[in-house]
């Protein structure tokens, strides 16, 4: 004969059993839900950061080629000491030069242009304009001898 103890031991334990197999068939796959949900939230923000990462990587090498194109045209605007019709004219086809060479410049997904070009004896400015990912941005470079404040 069992103990009375053991017996109501026992049924409880059953009891008990029965229960959990009762709430664990209606959570079957909800952590492989939970799972998949996550590792999708992961690779959406690591295909963002890496969008944001291209576009400024690609307008830090605009402004770096912005930066040489104003030295070029302030060394250019240095070399001609005098401003005459002859040095106005190389001017001008020093900044469709350079234009050229920055329009020439395409990566896969970006486009570079020179929206405005200024060639003068003391100062030389260029705004580069670039399309990255169908975004449009403006760089501006300055060179040449700046004034003092007051």
């Amino acid at each position: 004969m069992k103990h009375p103890d053991y017996q109501a031991a026992s049924t409880s334990q059953q009891a008990i059993t029965s229960i959990s197999r009762l709430l664990h068939a209606t959570d079957r796959g909800s952590g492989t839900v939970v799972g998949i949900a996550l590792i999708i939230s992961c690779v959406v923000m690591m295909v963002g950061v890496g969008m944001v990462g291209s576009v400024v990587a690609t307008l830090r090498q605009a402004q770096g080629m912005a930066n040489v194109s104003a030295l070029a045209l302030a060394r250019f605007a240095h070399a001609q000491q005098q401003v005459t019709a002859a040095s106005l004219r190389a001017s001008s086809s020093v900044c469709s030069a350079v234009s050229s060479y920055i329009a020439s410049w395409k990566e896969s997904r970006s486009s570079l242009s020179v929206q405005d070009c200024a060639a003068g004896e003391e100062r030389s400015s260029i705004i580069v304009k670039i399309t990255v990912m169908g975004l449009h941005f403006s760089v501006h470079a300055v060179a040449g001898i700046m004034p003092c404040p007051p």
